[in-house]
């Protein structure tokens, strides 16, 4: 794979370079390091190892300074030599350069000397003061947990699970926002035989209820593992769309949707879930979202109250009042006011017509322009 040349900022003047009473040294170095950015630009590598080795007997120079651009030009021209490189800079390294040139020489030991050096490696880190444990545990978690994932033979693959499901708990444990953690976390739960659904529930409720963050990528995450435990999933996702009404919808609206439509009129939750549809929905509105995919989801309920009068009479007649209180009426008039679309004024003069008649049904007749909830 071809390398990328450092940028400038890579090559930056040394904070307090020995031997010098001005920050940016002797026009000489100077001078030297933009040289050595050049050759690295030209992708001469053979010359830079020599100015840089050169740069770094001066002792001006903290290996901070130069161990990325090292690593650099020996993966070019001495790449046997990278993993001792590595091991070298470590030491001169500290906080996190130290940890990111100890995963970076893990990575190399796992690609040349295989996983069992690795674990040998890294272990021993683990049991030094030198390093920050978190950053290596998850190394180590996302290692195991990879080579666990290409295991070909079923039997072992059983057998390196519980291995797996130990580094995970510990790096999800560190880094409980980590996405790629966590949807290898998940991953090995799903698959483990019995499956520990309890602990899946926990994790994915943990995650739902928190995540306050509008990332596709754990939200899939999320719902992928998580359709068994859709009452969680639900306060999860409605949390999202709490805090942030107007989002696009595909972010938290649309899958809320579809998990609430999803559930049974037969489930214990059903009432609460269509509750909490109107009251999604009415959130949007009466923030002035009048997408396509707002106004199809009004349209839906509507149809589905309607529906529910014959069979389930009471809640019908509690999402009407609920949209009565809420102020559905007086939102769709002010929404007609400030739309200039005449196909959206034109759907919401339907709405308004749908609602009317669900209002006459369970209510005395209302002025649909003073009902409660609408603030002139």
């Amino acid at each position: 794979m071809e390398q990328s040349v450092p940028d400038n900022d890579i090559l930056a003047p040394p904070a307090h370079p020995l031997g010098s009473d001005k920050p940016e040294g002797h026009p000489i170095m100077k001078g030297a390091r933009h040289l050595l950015l050049r050759k690295l630009r030209n992708r001469d590598y053979e010359s830079s190892l020599v100015l840089l080795a050169a740069l770094v007997e001066t002792r001006r120079f903290t290996t901070s300074f130069y161990w990325k651009v090292g690593k650099t030009i020996v993966q070019q021209c001495q790449p046997t030599s990278l993993i001792p490189y590595l091991e070298s800079a470590i030491v001169g390294l500290r906080n996190h350069p130290k940890v990111e040139a100890m995963s970076d020489c893990l990575l190399e030991i796992i690609k040349e000397e295989g996983y069992d050096a690795f674990k040998d490696r890294i272990t021993s880190a683990l049991e030094s003061d030198k390093f920050e444990k978190p950053a290596l545990r998850k190394l180590m978690a996302l290692v195991t947990y990879h080579e666990w994932k290409n295991e070909v033979d079923k039997k072992k693959k059983e057998q390196m699970a519980t291995e797996t499901h130990d580094w995970l708990k510990t790096a999800y444990g560190d880094s409980p926002s980590d996405r790629y953690i966590i949807k290898a976390f998940l991953e090995v739960l799903y698959e483990q035989v019995p499956r520990p659904d309890t602990v899946i529930k926990d994790v994915i409720a943990l995650i739902s209820i928190r995540s306050a963050t509008y990332d596709p990528e754990l939200l899939s995450i999320i719902l992928h593992y998580g359709r068994a435990y859709v009452p969680d999933m639900i306060l999860g996702l409605s949390n999202l769309c709490d805090q942030d009404p107007v989002a696009d919808s595909r972010i938290a609206f649309d899958p809320l949707l579809k998990l609430m439509k999803a559930v049974k009129s037969t489930d214990p939750f059903y009432a609460m879930v269509t509750l909490g549809r109107a009251k999604v929905i009415m959130v949007r509105l009466n923030h002035g979202c009048l997408n396509r995919k707002t106004l199809d989801e009004l349209d839906r309920l509507l149809e589905d109250v309607t529906k529910l009068r014959d069979d389930y009479p009471t809640l019908s007649a509690d999402v009407i009042y609920f949209l009565s209180s809420a102020g559905l009426a007086p939102a769709l008039e002010r929404n007609s006011m400030m739309t200039d679309d005449p196909q959206v004024m034109e759907e919401l003069e339907f709405m308004k017509g749908k609602l009317a008649t669900l209002f006459d049904y369970w209510m005395p007749p209302l002025d649909l322009n003073t009902s409660p909830g609408f603030d002139p």
